[in-house]
């Protein structure tokens, strides 16, 4: 599926990108992979946060392996998380689209993450507003499509 979307990406209305994109929306509330990427599913390929960095150039795995203890962590695997990485590789965006899913799936959940000032905790607020709200993200359409039918 993940190079389908790499192929087809430029010929939205084929066929078979149009299954895609609906069972990605299927699994949005299951699989967290699919809900960053249909989040990013209007945002050009060059634009887009998870898909590009899922692996390094040479094919090891960078934030496929946090998304993957983020799933472990909705599905209680752990009761807490914590991430080290350098700086730049997406570690506090990757944490943000994962309280917007959490959101999406539990609303009335208690959710926390920390920083090391104000002014970045600030700017983590800005951004989990600009992906619940903004147009350019997709949070209303899976939203919507999960809490008011199919």
């Amino acid at each position: 599926m993940w190079n389908l979307n790499s192929l087809l990406k430029e010929n939205s209305k084929i066929p078979e990108i149009e299954i895609y994109w609906r069972l990605l929306l299927e699994e949005t509330p299951y699989i967290f992979e699919s809900f960053m990427c249909y989040m990013e599913k209007n945002r050009t390929y060059d634009k887009k946060f998870y898909e590009p960095r899922r692996y390094t150039k040479d094919g090891r795995p960078a934030l496929k392996i946090v998304a993957n203890d983020l799933q472990g962590l909705m599905a209680r695997k752990f009761d807490f998380y914590g991430l080290s990485m350098p700086s730049r590789v997406g570690k506090s965006t990757i944490c943000i689209f994962y309280l917007a899913w959490k959101a999406l799936r539990v609303p009335n959940s208690h959710n926390a993450m920390g920083g090391h000032s104000g002014t970045l905790v600030k700017g983590f607020y800005k951004e989990l507003l600009n992906l619940l709200t903004s147009c350019e993200y997709t949070f209303a359409e899976i939203y919507n499509h999960l809490h008011n039918g199919h």
